[in-house]
């Protein structure tokens, strides 16, 4: 049998079956891309950092922001677990920002919110009164949020208690002066990472190193967090009391007559805007007398949350990266 390819039989092959090898071609492709993302080592909701700006700033940008963001991902601010940051930007967002916020927590994805305690200019009501037309809100952008997100919202009480706990796991109750229990530390280390397979920690010497950066995270949790019960100690920062409104403004009650919902769901990062450069990083438009507007940071909040899938281990990465915004924040100090 004469086999011998010729000029002549890849012509007629290629003439004849063309649409079978690129349909070959094509499937060999998808196939291999199926192999690749079923195989692949996915983030996980702890692994990924994510600040969402809300639609009442103004639009994040590089010279404000995003370089203080930047920053912090280069001074290894977070821990050897975080491998992803991201922004979500709700200012840019046009009328999708509740579409967004929606797909975001439904998978996961929110660790912390910027977020001003100034009226919610959605819930603006205009009446005359002595010929005069008055305009009042029936909510702050704070309680808009809060009651459409309450099921996400964490408090911060709920928050700082359970960092408190946590660390104090570690360190014992004087966490501030306590030596790390290197040796419950790294057996919770070990468990953790065969459970969730992680493949970062195969070999004996990657272990070894994980270990090393597990002690770290402690570590930056405990300062962190010794760091930010001095800022609410001495208001720099404070807790904002937040109550679950009905769509008049109206507190919403139980068959008891008693508020239904409310709770320090809010930190207040720049009080009665106490920390000046707080501007420099996240900010909103203020109108002023004259007609003109100026960025504004005063009474700008943070929120945090408590979304599916979160491993509770690693709430505290949103400590890490906060401080840095207060410390940034800070007015400077004269001589």
């Amino acid at each position: 049998m004469d086999a011998k390819i010729t000029k002549q039989r890849l012509s007629r092959l290629l003439s004849y079956d063309w649409i079978k090898i690129i349909g070959i071609a094509v499937a060999i492709i998808i196939l291999w891309s199926l192999i690749f993302t079923m195989t692949a080592t996915r983030i996980t909701p702890a692994q990924q950092f994510t600040v969402f700006n809300h639609y009442g700033n103004v639009a994040l940008d590089y010279t404000s922001f995003y370089n203080s963001y930047d920053t912090a991902i280069s001074r290894d601010v977070f821990s050897y677990e975080v491998l992803e940051t991201d922004v979500i930007d709700l200012a840019t967002a046009g009328d999708d920002y509740y579409m967004l916020c929606d797909t975001r927590f439904s998978t996961g994805q929110g660790d912390l919110m910027f977020i001003p305690n100034i009226d919610d200019a959605d819930t603006a009501q205009t009446s005359t009164v002595d010929g005069e037309e008055i305009t009042t809100y029936t909510h702050s952008y704070l309680e808009s949020f809060y009651a459409r997100y309450i099921g996400y919202v964490m408090s911060w009480d709920k928050f700082i208690d359970g960092a408190k706990a946590y660390v104090s796991s570690f360190y014992g109750e004087d966490y501030a002066n306590g030596k790390l229990n290197e040796a419950k530390a790294e057996r919770e280390f070990l468990a953790r990472i065969d459970k969730n397979n992680d493949k970062r920690f195969k070999r004996k010497a990657q272990i070894e190193e994980g270990v090393k950066a597990e002690f770290e995270r402690l570590e930056k949790y405990r300062d962190a967090l010794v760091q930010f019960e001095a800022y609410l100690a001495d208001g720099t920062v404070r807790l904002e009391n937040v109550v679950l409104l009905d769509a008049d403004g109206k507190p919403m009650l139980d068959n008891k007559g008693n508020i239904l919902q409310q709770g320090n769901y809010a930190l207040n990062i720049s009080p009665d805007g106490k920390n000046t450069k707080l501007t420099d990083t996240v900010y909103y438009s203020l109108e002023l007398e004259d007609g003109t507007r100026q960025a504004c940071a005063d009474n700008m909040c943070a929120m945090v949350f408590s979304l599916p899938d979160m491993d509770d281990d690693y709430l505290y990465e949103t400590l890490l990266y906060l401080n840095t915004v207060i410390e940034s924040s800070l007015p400077t100090q004269s001589a």
